[in-house]
Formats: structure tokens, C-alpha cells, sequence
């Protein structure tokens, strides 16, 4: 049987760095000719998996999928950017081609890095570019999207779905088809957890429920902060973290429907009144480019690593993003509903009160644990202890996020405190 790196040694002498356009599925890689002191490396369109670089002291790059084992080959001290640390308090996320780091650089999604004749270049071989093709009729445009889904799911080859209450996972649930599946639970009336148990019970599927608390949250904040190297201040982070961690009790892979929002114009915010289709189209792109491959994925990712499981991702296949990218909004978006196309592919295998849903999202009781007094109390002892005012280089930052009446903005400066001091102190 050929080995990955074989196959791959042999797209590289037919393709050279054309060989990322034939490429599918999830992949980061680097490859190295010593005798042609050459490198390649690259990254998939969507970013579902991270790689990193830095620079020997003779200037070429050396790759790795962890900063810190880079940090470690290279000798490097761990220094703090604070640049990076800035872009991570105006969005939650590092984001570009930078990491918090010093001396380290994330490969952006879709691209490759390719070292040749002492010259370095970083590539986007992937740019989301939306031209609409409206040449084709709904009904067309519905046919060819559940040809293309129905076969993109059945070949993860995959048992085990991750289920929440919406369209997308229960989809990917009915056409594996599961035979487990597996949702979080807050016991709370807004999470999804009902719902979910429905979509199972109707595919006679068992639903693995998993249930979270604050107690146990929060005792795993810094841990997972130091899984993803990098932090991140997304609230569902951490609960995604343990949800991995309990799944791989049950699997050693898993379905989920990340970037099917992004794609098929899921979201609440592209359907705010007054934008225009192209204000939508920049919108997803900045959310392609930046939220899966910089925050998303790389949170999954982590958790992967921490606990052996493997996540496949459907909707990333090739094939779908490129459709998508040539499919109209208006075959998604209209003022009764969104995902119209998955929707109506999805009523091949399920009922219309599934089918039709709307989307809750993934629910965090965050918010009202965060007004307790014991968790209220610890955020606040941990903002003051100085170390942001350091992170930032200007007195009183602490003070301001302490004293802010936005409970994301004080969580955002918690997480990344809790990241520091899981990883520098």
C-alpha cells in the first residue's frame, strides 16, 4: 500500500506547487528536497488544520503543526507579541499571518509556503471569491447540491456525528447514516439538547447527552487554553474542548458541520436589513478566511490532539465549497428562510419539522455563571493580578475590563490571562 508522503512525493514531481489543486479534505503538510534545498508546505482551502513556521539562523523555514515543539527545536524563548496580543483584544481571536509568538508565523488557510533558491513565498492558493452563477434554476441548483453532499458525507466513512438542533449535523446524522451520536447539554430551556434527542429518536439513533457545569468549566479554561497554544475567547471554546474530551470515550472519530453556516448563508447577521448582496459576500469571505481557519478549526483542532479523535468536516469537501461559491444567495436566503438548498436536500431523509428549524445556535449558560459570586469573583482576582497591564504595556487596562458592563469583554480578558498563565508562567 503507498504511503501519504509517497503519493504525495509523486503529485509534487507531476504538479509542483500546483499540487494543492489536487488536493480534498482536511491536510497540512510540509515537504523537504535537501539535495534542491527546497521546502513546500501547505495548508487546505478552509484551514481545518493549522501549520506553523519560524526562520533558523541561517533564514530558512523551519515547519511544524505546534508552536511550542517549534519554539523548543529552535531554541527560541517564548516572547509575547504584542501586536498579536492586540489583535486578539479587538477580535477574540489571532487572526492573519502572525501568532501571539514572537518569531513564529501561522500559514493562513488556503495557502502554501514554498522555500526555494533562499527565497521565501507565502501564497493564497485559495482566495473565496463568490461568482454567481445565475444561469442555473433553483431546482437545478438543489439536484446538484445533494448529489454532491449526499456523496461528500457517505465517503468520511465516519459512524459518529456530533448533534445539535439544527439542519446542519442532522443532515450529515441522516445521510451516513450514524449509528451514535452525541450533544451537549446545559440544562437549560435554550440549549439544544431536546431538539437533538428528537432528530435521534426520529433516525433511531442513541444520543450520547453530555452535560456540563460551572465547576467543571471552569477548572478546565487554563487546560484548554494551553491545548490550543494560541488563545481564543470564543465562551463555546472550553465546553467544545470537554464535549472532544467525553467523545473520545465513545469514538476515535466524528462528524461535525462546521463551515456550512459560512457557506450556505446561515447566520443572523447576513440577513440584518439593509445589506446589500455584496455586503453579504464580504462578509463570508472575511468569515472563511479569518473565523474558520484562524479561531474554529484551530479550537477543534486542539481538541483533537489532546484526545486522539479525529473530527471530519463534510462540508469543507472540495466540491461543496466550490459549488457554494458559485450558487446565488437568493437560492438560500429569502425572507421565510436560510440554507434553502441544504434544506430542501435534507427532506430526502428527514421530516419538515426537522427540516425546518431554525437555527438556535450552540447555547453557553456563560453569561449567568459569570454574575455568580464565586465565578464573579475569580475573574476579577485573576484581571487584577497585573498581567494584562503587561500583556498590553499601559497601566489601567485591567481596570477598564474589570469595570465593563459587556460580559464578552471581560471574559475575552480573562481567557487570555488564563492562557498565560497556563503557557509562560
Amino acid at each position: 500500500m503507498t504511503k501519504p508522503e509517497e503519493e504525495l512525493s509523486a503529485l509534487w514531481d507531476m504538479y509542483e506547487v500546483q499540487i494543492v489543486n489536487k488536493l480534498n479534505g482536511s491536510f497540512s503538510f510540509w515537504m523537504t528536497d535537501n539535495a534542491a534545498n527546497e521546502i513546500f508546505a501547505a495548508r487546505d482551502m478552509l484551514g481545518t488544520r493549522q501549520l506553523f513556521y519560524t526562520f533558523t539562523e541561517d533564514n530558512v523555514p523551519l515547519c511544524g503543526t505546534s508552536i511550542l515543539n517549534l519554539l523548543k527545536l529552535t531554541g527560541k524563548d517564548i516572547k509575547v507579541c504584542r501586536n498579536a496580543v492586540a489583535e486578539y483584544l479587538e477580535k477574540g481571536y489571532i487572526y492573519g499571518g502572525e501568532t501571539i509568538f514572537e518569531g513564529v508565523y501561522k500559514l493562513d488557510s488556503g495557502s502554501y509556503l514554498h522555500y526555494h533558491n533562499g527565497v521565501t513565498e507565502c501564497v493564497r492558493y485559495f482566495n473565496p471569491s463568490f461568482e454567481r452563477d445565475n444561469s442555473i434554476s433553483q431546482t437545478q441548483w438543489e439536484n446538484e447540491f445533494y448529489n454532491i453532499t449526499n456523496a461528500a458525507i457517505k465517503a468520511e466513512k465516519c459512524k459518529t456525528c456530533f448533534l445539535s438542533s439544527g439542519i446542519d449535523s442532522a443532515y450529515i446524522a441522516a445521510t451516513l447514516p450514524a449509528d451514535k451520536t452525541i450533544t451537549a447539554v446545559f440544562n437549560n430551556p435554550d440549549d439544544e439538547s431536546e431538539k437533538a434527542k428528537q432528530t435521534a429518536d426520529y433516525l433511531s439513533v442513541p444520543n450520547i447527552q453530555i452535560p456540563f457545569s460551572a465547576d467543571e468549566f471552569f477548572s478546565a479554561v487554563k487546560e484548554s487554553q494551553i491545548s490550543r497554544e494560541q488563545p481564543t475567547a470564543d465562551p463555546s471554546y472550553t465546553f467544545t474542548y470537554l464535549l472532544l474530551k467525553e467523545a473520545a470515550k465513545y469514538c476515535d472519530a466524528i462528524c461535525s458541520g462546521e463551515s456550512a453556516d459560512e457557506m450556505l448563508v446561515g447566520y443572523r447577521r447576513y440577513e440584518v436589513k439593509g445589506l446589500t448582496t455584496e455586503d453579504i459576500i464580504k462578509l463570508q469571505c472575511t468569515d472563511i478566511k479569518e473565523l474558520l481557519g484562524d479561531d474554529f478549526f484551530p479550537s477543534l483542532e486542539a481538541g483533537m490532539r489532546a484526545f486522539g479523535i479525529e473530527v471530519y468536516y463534510p462540508y469543507a469537501d472540495r466540491a461543496i465549497v466550490e459549488l457554494c461559491m458559485r450558487m446565488p444567495i437568493e437560492c438560500n436566503l429569502s425572507d421565510v428562510s436560510n440554507k434553502t438548498v441544504l434544506r430542501n436536500a435534507a427532506s430526502h431523509v428527514l421530516p419538515q419539522d426537522i427540516v425546518s428549524r431554525k437555527k438556535i445556535g450552540f447555547y453557553s449558560p456563560l453569561k449567568h455563571w459569570m454574575e455568580q459570586p464565586e465565578w464573579s469573583e475569580l475573574i476579577n482576582s485573576t484581571l487584577n493580578d497585573g498581567t494584562l497591564d503587561m500583556l498590553t504595556g499601559k497601566k489601567g487596562v485591567a481596570r477598564d475590563y474589570i469595570s465593563s458592563k459587556f460580559w464578552r469583554e471581560r471574559w475575552k480578558a480573562f481567557a487570555l490571562v488564563m492562557w498565560y498563565h497556563g503557557i509562560i508562567l
